[in-house]
């Protein structure tokens, strides 16, 4: 179920609706308002697997306690996030440049906290969150992620550093997709691999799935990720459209 736009008048008309959603899988909150809090609780929702809250601005607060959520994306302001669901291994959420500018790195800094149990992470990040990446994760751990997918913005060339530490940060990860999306000048400047981030060993990284518009940077990146993945079973580097600007 897909709600699109629509005046839910309160939390309580939302619980109204779900309690007699039994069957309900998926569910789908885009741009609702008058809308503070969404709770999704038992006995409400009990074969719901997937849910998607998206630009519901008046939100404040997500609370999950459910036993049958697998997958959560998330994406709008910062709001209060209490889970209780076990099964909720997968969540995806863009990073926003707002997040970023003030350094909050919202939500990923709260996930080790609230989700530990997490296998799977997709972010969506801006071109200024390389920098944010390597000053404020460097202190978390990601204990049981498994895969993780960022789609990452650069406007002149990739940061080497932020890749590093989400290795780092990941020590059981075992599927790494990188969609990196680079805007740059036809002169590009090579970094000297003494400027690369310590070596370390990352023994659990056994594929690599990297987009690349053909930068210097991104190639950087995927010859990095050889050298410190010795468990690595296979690369795949998928060219697109190179984009100068002149």
């Amino acid at each position: 179920m897909d709600l699109f736009r629509v005046d839910l008048k309160s939390e309580i008309h939302l619980r109204f609706l779900l309690s007699s959603c039994s069957n309900l899988e998926w569910l789908g909150l885009c741009e609702c308002y008058n809308l503070e809090n969404i709770t999704i609780e038992n006995p409400f929702c009990q074969k719901l697997k997937y849910l998607n809250v998206s630009l519901c601005q008046q939100l404040k607060k997500l609370v999950l306690h459910n036993t049958s959520l697998e997958t959560l994306e998330y994406k709008g302001r910062e709001i209060e996030l209490v889970f209780d669901a076990p099964r909720l291994t997968t969540f995806y959420s863009p990073v926003s440049d707002t997040s970023a500018c003030h350094k909050k790195l919202w939500p990923i800094l709260k996930l080790p906290t609230v989700l530990p149990q997490m296998e799977t992470l997709i972010l969506e990040c801006s071109c200024f969150m390389g920098e944010v990446m390597k000053n404020r994760l460097s202190a978390l751990t990601f204990p049981w992620l498994r895969h993780l997918e960022v789609i990452k913005v650069a406007t002149v060339r990739q940061d080497l550093g932020w890749v590093a530490i989400i290795l780092k940060t990941c020590p059981v990860l075992r599927r790494l997709d990188l969609h990196l999306r680079t805007y740059f000048c036809c002169t590009e400047d090579e970094v000297s691999e003494s400027d690369w981030p310590e070596k370390f060993s990352h023994e659990d990284l056994k594929e690599v799935v990297i987009t690349v518009r053909g930068h210097s940077s991104e190639i950087e990146i995927a010859i990095y990720l050889m050298r410190v993945a010795p468990a690595l079973q296979k690369m795949i580097i998928e060219p697109t459209a190179k984009i100068c600007s002149f």
